[in-house]
């Protein structure tokens, strides 16, 4: 019974990082777009950079919002492939952590990132979590 509320907890988290994440990137992106509209055509300009790098870094954060989004679905649901999905996407937000922790740009939330990424990544990877997933994915299976 815990395992199964601990999941769910990790479901919710998802869920609501996702769509803010989502958010987020497609804030980036309107204001990337922004930007980028008004540096002048053909000429290489700090602006049209910065709004360059805004629309990139928004695409990443809106897919990736998006992927914890069906993650946090998919686990609330006990899909055995939500599990396979968040452990890539806890490891590419450890990465993405660990990275801004040494450029320094973003250190506290970065630091709360490494810290709430690593959690769900170990819960995840828990022989008892992926055993509890299993179960309740077997007797769905069997019925097909």
């Amino acid at each position: 019974m815990l395992i199964r509320f601990g999941v769910m907890i990790v479901a919710w988290l998802a869920i609501l990082s996702g769509i803010v994440g989502a958010l987020i990137g497609g804030f980036a992106i309107l204001v990337g777009a922004l930007l980028d509209g008004q540096a002048n055509p053909g000429q290489l300009s700090f602006v049209g950079a910065t709004g360059v790098a805004l629309v990139i870094a928004g695409l990443i954060f809106a897919i990736i919002g998006v992927a914890q989004t069906i993650f946090g679905v998919g686990l609330w649901q006990f899909r055995g492939w939500a599990v396979k999905l968040g452990i890539a996407l806890e490891v590419i937000t450890l990465l993405g952590s660990i990275g801004g922790l040494f450029t320094g740009a973003f250190t506290i939330p970065s630091l709360i990132s490494v810290i709430f990424s690593s959690a769900i990544l170990l819960y995840l990877l828990s022989p008892h979590v992926r055993k509890h997933i299993a179960q309740r994915v077997a007797p769905v299976a069997s019925a097909e």
